[in-house]
């Protein structure tokens, strides 16, 4: 300043780079994608949702529920499948509104609703504290290692995949396919279902 006494910082706040945003929508239709494993885009009304609340992404279809940390701070009950799509097709920069009844996606001229439900509606399951961080690369493991097993054998070891460290097997009692994932785990046999 003129008068000697030195300048005040200013404050400057970042613009997001498209790669920031790029990686925000990327995060959250990966979360979508990985939390869909326990969806069904058939059947009962519940296994068609997620529940996003506080900083959560939860879906549950009555047997299996999958769950992940969000930085999003929302409250909502959209249909899991329907929200991955349309954020996938909004690309770059999108705009989310939430109401009572839907969820809205909105890019340039691109414009998507999404069905919500009540959060009252849908059964409430909490995440056990995440004992072995896993990511992707699991999720492929289990449908490949489910190729040989069936929902409807008569047997455990068939209807079901080994998980271990580092890989996932399953068999049909002729063939076994063992997929390396390698997320560190304890072995634990869980349904094909999941």
């Amino acid at each position: 300043n003129k008068d000697g006494t030195p300048r005040k910082p200013r404050a400057t706040a970042k613009k997001a780079s498209s790669a920031d945003v790029a990686e925000i929508i990327s995060a959250l239709s990966n979360h979508l994608k990985f939390v869909a494993v326990a969806h069904n885009d058939k059947g009962e009304v519940y296994a068609q949702h997620c529940i996003i609340d506080q900083r959560s992404l939860i879906a549950f279809n009555g047997g299996i529920a999958a769950g992940v940390r969000i930085d999003e701070d929302i409250t909502a009950a959209p249909n899991t499948l329907l929200l991955r799509k349309a954020i996938e097709r909004a690309g770059g920069q999108y705009a989310m509104t939430i109401e009572a009844n839907r969820v809205t996606v909105k890019s340039g001229h691109f414009r998507a609703s999404v069905p919500t439900l009540d959060l009252k509606d849908l059964p409430r399951i909490v995440p056990d504290a995440c004992q072995w961080p896993l990511d992707n690369k699991i999720r492929d493991a289990l449908k490949a290692a489910s190729a040989f097993a069936s929902d409807n054998a008569p047997t455990v070891v068939v209807a079901s995949l080994l998980l271990t460290n580092g890989t996932v097997a399953g068999t049909d009692r002729m063939v076994i396919l063992e997929y390396y994932h390698g997320n560190a785990m304890p072995e634990l046999c869980v349904p094909k279902e999941f």
